[in-house]
């Protein structure tokens, strides 16, 4: 209806999320695993739009897999999932979970069947960034553990939150870095790399090293807007919490594609504008859908609007999509424009 409406990016219609939201770039951006986990995006849904984790436990009893470690956070299948049961059978058999790890703030039905309880902090026991849908706005929220920064306005010496957290909460960030650098002491692995210090080589990287990186680096105006108060970005957001990036986003969809980013053009009989030129790698991370590029390995760029290449919309098109050749495709051609699903009754 909004787009049949042109509702899009305008005042009192609707945004797509990913435009009004901001994921500032980490310190260290690991590689994707090389291989594809079917037990978390199975092949008989192609089109499902999250991970189908409340399907793990028949996965492991049809025998296609068996985890060795398995950690859940603030996730409690047993009591959400509707076959629950089936998660007490999965995680109580040693041949398909070997270790069961539950990272938690509260006791709850499936920490019962937990190897280790492990307490997870509350929003207001952890450092996190946060970035929401609110308005025509891209911003970012510091949250920061109380009871820590407390203690060390008034002067102590707080090495990991597990010193003046309640019940022993290691906020998870420092718990991660730490397994992380155990689990690879010297290096072989390859993973010991992204838990190491920039400013001290050979040392674990630090909560402090980690964000001050990331508000140093990723994101845009927050240094000059700390200078004008004498302040480090880390110092600034540790006083204020939050910090607005850019007002009035506007529509996206209707940017030029910038010169940097059109090499060796394929433009198709539809007008979407194949590039070779690498997508630039912005301080925005937000994950947004990628359409497949064409034949000749190029990746979408936008679609060309006369005599210009605009940015269009992230859709195999480039357009606002009514018919949806993916579905068509997929074998689903009645599902192809929005329509009524019909739940499907039995006779008695």
């Amino acid at each position: 209806m909004n787009a049949l409406l042109g509702a899009i990016a305008t005042e009192g219609g609707v945004y797509p999320n990913a435009w009004n939201k901001f994921v500032p770039r980490p310190i260290y951006t690991p590689p994707h695993p090389k291989m594809w986990n079917e037990t978390t995006w199975p092949r008989e849904y192609p089109l499902s739009m999250n991970e189908m984790s409340f399907l793990l436990p028949h996965f492991l009893k049809d025998g296609r897999a068996k985890i060795d470690t398995y950690f859940t956070r603030v996730y409690n299948p047993v009591w959400t999932n509707p076959d629950g049961f089936s998660w007490i059978e999965m995680l109580t058999d040693p041949d398909l979970v070997g270790c069961y790890v539950a990272l938690t703030p509260t006791w709850n039905e499936t920490s019962y069947y937990a190897d280790y309880v492990l307490p997870m902090g509350i929003g207001s026991e952890r450092h996190d960034l946060h970035s929401y849908e609110t308005h025509d706005s891209q911003w970012l929220g510091f949250r920061q553990p109380v009871m820590r920064a407390l203690k060390q306005r008034q002067g102590q010496n707080i090495k990991d939150t597990r010193e003046v957290n309640p019940g022993e909460v290691w906020e998870e960030n420092e718990f991660w870095l730490e397994l992380t650098w155990r689990i690879d002491p010297d290096g072989s692995l390859g993973i010991r790399q992204y838990a190491e210090s920039k400013k001290n080589p050979g040392a674990r990287l630090g909560i402090d090293e980690y964000y001050e990186w990331i508000f140093n680096n990723s994101v845009p105006g927050l240094p000059e807007k700390a200078a004008e108060e004498d302040l480090t970005p880390l110092e600034f957001m540790r006083r204020y919490g939050a910090f607005e990036i850019k007002n009035k986003i506007g529509k996206i969809y209707d940017e030029t594609v910038g010169g940097e980013e059109l090499d060796d053009l394929n433009v198709d009989r539809f007008g979407r504008v194949f590039t070779r030129a690498a997508k630039p790698a912005g301080p925005n991370i937000v994950p947004i859908p990628s359409p497949d590029g064409d034949d000749d390995g190029r990746r979408l760029a936008g679609i060309k609007v006369g005599d210009t290449i605009k940015r269009g919309f992230p859709t195999p098109s480039g357009k606002l999509e009514f018919f949806s050749h993916t579905l068509k495709d997929w074998g689903w051609p009645e599902y192809a424009i929005p329509t009524l699903l019909q739940e499907s009754r039995s006779s008695r």
